[in-house]
């Protein structure tokens, strides 16, 4: 359970090789994140990584009846990228004021190779990209045969000169139930 941003980074550092499924939950709370959180798994980590917000204090009694886990990039720096070979669940987070200088995907950076990625239940806010990059708040790169879910999310005020979600790759993703202003 991750009560604040400093904890982000060694979790997925831990969980980027530790050759298990992995769930790092987030608890309520505003959270500026000091530098990007990367997860990059090792060549045999063919594991699932979830992460999810909204988790009340201390996690054990589940999700809190108020708040919302917020990640903030303090407009310095994306919020977090992943490089997964397993599959990827991110849901209940908002990340707000991302902002990488010469990168994809304000908030988010996810590349995944040989399996699928849910992305559900996210506020994407004031996320932005420069310097003719696109994805104002998520970058997604897939190969073939992958499928990426993104539903129930709600991108308000994300900037970039090709789009608020930016995809390569030969992967489906399939879009539901998001909402952007």
């Amino acid at each position: 359970c991750i009560a604040n941003a400093s904890l982000l980074a060694p979790a997925l550092a831990v969980a980027q090789s530790n050759g298990e499924d992995d769930i790092i939950y987030l608890e309520v709370g505003t959270f500026a994140t000091p530098s990007e959180a990367v997860y990059v798994a090792a060549s045999d980590e063919t594991f699932r990584l979830s992460i999810i917000g909204g988790m009340a204090p201390g996690c054990q009694s589940g999700y809190a009846t108020s708040g919302n886990t917020v990640l903030d990039g303090q407009d310095t720096h994306r919020i977090l990228t992943i490089s997964a070979r397993g599959e990827v669940d991110i849901g209940r987070i908002t990340f707000e004021h991302g902002n990488p200088s010469d990168y994809f995907g304000g908030a988010l950076s996810l590349v995944n190779a040989n399996a699928d990625s849910y992305l559900f239940s996210n506020l994407f806010l004031a996320n932005k990209t420069a310097n003719g990059k696109g994805g104002g708040a998520i970058y997604i790169s897939s190969t073939p045969g992958d499928d990426i879910f993104v539903w129930s999310n709600l991108f308000i005020a994300n900037s970039s000169s090709a789009g608020t979600i930016y995809t390569s790759g030969n992967g489906d993703i399939f879009l539901t139930g998001n909402t952007i202003v």
